[in-house]
């Protein structure tokens, strides 16, 4: 059997735990920056500052967490829990509409790219050979974040809302 196969069916039967996953089968991730689009004229951009409920998701599985990011524009830093997974956020992009993050983790350098929809944000993740989904929804933070507010947590179990996968941040 071929070992990321052996290794995937080895988690799925042990249970989803999460970001366990991502430990078992992630590659560093080169250490650069993911370009973000110049904010068009006159366009507001993002306020990241603030704790966020996240669920992200890939083929085999599903883990929610948090998310904290803190400081200044150009200084942003952070940490994401999301199972057995976490991070310190070392970098943040903001830019009109989305935003781009880097997470150095002990698997490697995750890399995310969040556009706003709606009440969320929403886009991809990667973490070496590894991607998927993710969605933020804003739990607590600044007052006039431009993408709103939510007030609480997404959930106990597994999310109800569906995965974004339009973006790629690679």
């Amino acid at each position: 059997m071929h070992p990321v196969r052996a290794v995937t069916y080895g988690l799925l039967g042990g249970c989803l735990l999460g970001a366990g996953v991502l430990a078992a089968c992630s590659v560093p991730f080169p250490r650069h920056t993911v370009p973000v689009p110049a904010a068009e004229a006159g366009a507001e951009v993002l306020d990241p500052v603030g704790t966020y409920d996240l669920t992200m998701s890939s083929d085999i599985m599903v883990a929610e967490g948090t998310m904290e990011i803190r400081g200044r524009p150009g200084r942003y830093v952070g940490t994401v829990a999301i199972g057995s997974f976490g991070g310190r956020i070392v970098s943040v992009e903001p830019g009109a509409g989305q935003l781009v993050g880097e997470v150095d983790s002990e698997t490697g350098r995750l890399v995310f790219r969040l556009t706003a929809d709606g009440a969320y944000l929403s886009g991809n993740w990667v973490l070496g050979q590894l991607r998927g989904t993710i969605v933020a929804e804003r739990s607590r933070g600044r007052v006039g974040y431009s993408v709103g507010a939510s007030g609480g947590p997404v959930s106990t179990g597994r999310s109800v809302r569906p995965p974004h996968s339009d973006q790629d941040p690679s």
